[in-house]
């Protein structure tokens, strides 16, 4: 009877672990109605965020929450993000793949040296969940 209701207690505990929110995704809450666009059409804004990425210029507070979260977001795919998240996640990347390719291959190659997570991340980019 005790293996039992230790097996339900530590399964309790790996549902609640597993549905939580990641960190990122409430302190990234705050810009759930950041205007995304205005930042890519912009290209001047863009690529200082770009070298704020890359650790090679100065950074705004949204720019270094960006930069402290995005290898979180590459590892797991965006798995935490609430749903606008993603949404801005798929249409930064796609933007960047698209009218910048050298920097994403940059970024990609400072966050995700090894390409680990490319094939994952791809994946979700490519989704329309």
């Amino acid at each position: 009877m005790k293996v039992f209701v230790l097996a339900l207690l530590v399964a309790a505990i790996c549902v609640t672990i597993d549905s939580a929110p990641a960190a990122a995704t409430i302190e990234l809450a705050k810009y759930d109605n950041f205007n995304i666009d205005e930042i890519l059409d912009n290209q001047r804004i863009l690529k200082n965020y770009i070298k704020c990425m890359l650790d090679k210029g100065p950074c705004t507070p949204e720019g270094k929450d960006f930069r402290r979260f995005l290898p979180e977001t590459l590892e797991d795919s965006c798995r935490g993000c609430s749903a606008s998240q993603r949404q801005r996640m798929r249409q930064i990347t796609t933007h960047l793949r698209n009218k910048r390719p050298d920097d994403w291959t940059l970024l990609l190659a400072k966050y995700d040296p090894q390409g680990k997570y490319k094939v994952e991340f791809d994946k979700f980019v490519n989704s329309t969940d």
